[in-house]
């Protein structure tokens, strides 16, 4: 009796060191594996801050940083397609990575720059917001879209009195520049902010 419980314990202890060698071999393989897969990593082009929609892209406003995108690599630019020199075809968040389709080698986008009073503007508004431009009438006293979901690229400091004026800079189409510095004569600008 004392024999086959020896021999069981003996038996479970080689189970027991078997399965712990097993474990051992599959960590060092996985974290092999892992080393080697990291290896692989490839320099993508990030981001620094956020870039406005139609802005050169300088060197300042992105850097490399190294991911393993596997299958959808191609969709990003890597090291040796730098995007400096570059426009923004859309707004690029802060820490995004910059994505083939959203930069452009011309823009059709021209920024302009608009002197509005305050009351007509959002309280919150700032660089890469989206907004429309709506010009109000006051002799027929009717208010018309102008131009539909535009990018705010520069926010002068917004004063909080109602009777200061603000500069704002946006990024228009660039057969809408016209439209928009004539009607910015007549101070009938109102900038509605587009939530997201």
């Amino acid at each position: 009796m004392k024999k086959s419980l020896r021999l069981k314990s003996n038996n479970y202890r080689i189970v027991y060191i078997f399965a712990a060698l097993t474990i051992f071999v599959f960590t060092v393989s996985a974290l092999y594996l892992s080393t080697e897969k990291a290896k692989k990593r490839e320099n993508f082009w990030v981001a620094t801050k956020s870039i406005p929609l139609g802005q050169l892209i300088k060197e300042s406003d992105v850097e490399l940083q190294p991911f393993d995108l596997a299958n959808i690599a191609s969709q990003y630019l890597l090291e040796e397609q730098s995007p400096i020199g570059l426009f923004a075809k859309q707004i690029v968040n802060k820490n995004e990575l910059i994505s083939q389709i959203t930069v452009s080698k011309r823009t059709n986008y021209r920024n302009v720059s608009l002197k509005i009073p305050n009351g007509h503007l959002p309280p919150n508004l700032k660089e890469n917001d989206e907004v429309d431009v709506w010009f109000s009438d006051p002799l027929t006293n009717t208010s018309t879209l102008l131009i539909p979901k535009i990018s705010i690229v520069w926010v002068d400091e917004l004063n909080t009195n109602f009777g200061g004026v603000s500069t704002v800079v946006v990024a228009i189409p660039q057969d809408m520049v016209a439209t928009l510095i004539k009607s910015s004569r007549t101070e009938g600008l109102d900038l509605v902010q587009i939530e997201n």
